[in-house]
C-alpha cells in the first residue's frame, strides 16, 4: 500500500515533489529580500533608525553580516532543494538524503537559536516595547518549523518508500541475457526433437 500524506490527498512521492518545487521558490524569494534588504543598509545606512533595526547605528556591521548568511543559507538550500526534485523526479533516495540531513541540521540549530533569542530578548534585555511583536515572532517561528519539521518527515517518508522497492529505478530493466539463453535453450529442444523424429 502506497502511504499518502497531506491527510491523504496525495502520495509521498507527489508531496515530496511539490515541498521541492515551493523549497525552490521560497529560496529565490529569500535571496532576492536579503539582497534588497543588504543593499539598502551598506547604502543608505543614515536612513535606517533603531526603531527599524533595534541597534543597527551601533551594530550595523552584523546586520549586514546576517543579510548575507540568509543570502547563502538560501542559496545552499536551493541547491538542495533542485537535487531533492531530481531525486523525486528519478526516483532516487541518495539525491534526496542530502536535503534530508541539512533539515536535520537546519530545524535543530533554528529551533536552538530562536529559544536563545526570544529569552535574551525578554529576559536579559528586556525590550518591553516591542513586546507585541515579539509574541508575533514567538507564534510564527514555531510554526514555520513545525510545518517544515512536517515536510521533512514527508521525504523521508519516500525515502524509506524508495529503499523498500516501493518506488523502484529498475523496476523495469530489460534482462537480455536471460532471453539469449533462453533462446539458446528453445533452439536445442527443437534439435533435440528433430533427432528424435528422425
Amino acid at each position: 500500500m502506497v502511504k499518502t500524506c497531506c491527510f491523504g490527498q496525495c502520495t509521498a512521492k507527489t508531496g515530496t515533489g511539490i515541498i521541492a518545487l515551493l523549497n525552490i521558490v521560497a529560496s529565490i524569494l529569500e535571496i532576492v529580500i536579503f539582497s534588497v534588504l543588504a543593499n539598502h543598509m551598506i547604502t543608505n545606512p543614515e536612513n535606517i533608525s533603531d526603531e527599524q533595526y533595534l541597534g543597527f547605528q551601533k551594530y550595523g556591521d552584523l546586520y549586514i553580516a546576517s543579510q548575507f548568511v540568509g543570502i547563502l543559507l538560501a542559496l545552499i538550500y536551493g541547491i538542495l532543494s533542485g537535487i531533492l526534485f531530481e531525486g523525486y523526479r528519478t526516483e532516487d533516495a541518495s539525491l534526496c538524503t542530502p536535503w534530508l540531513y541539512w533539515n536535520f541540521v537546519f530545524l535543530t540549530l533554528a529551533s536552538i537559536v530562536t529559544i536563545c533569542g526570544l529569552v535574551a530578548e525578554f529576559v536579559i534585555l528586556g525590550y518591553m516595547k516591542i513586546l507585541i511583536l515579539n509574541l508575533s515572532v514567538a507564534f510564527i517561528i514555531p510554526v514555520s518549523l513545525g510545518i517544515q519539521t512536517y515536510c521533512t518527515l514527508v521525504v523521508q517518508r519516500f525515502v524509506n518508500e524508495i529503499r523498500g522497492g516501493r518506488y523502484s529505478v529498475l523496476r523495469s530493466q530489460p534482462e537480455p541475457e536471460r532471453d539469449i539463453i533462453e533462446t539458446d535453450n528453445d533452439v536445442d529442444d527443437v534439435q533435440t526433437s528433430t533427432e528424435q523424429e528422425v
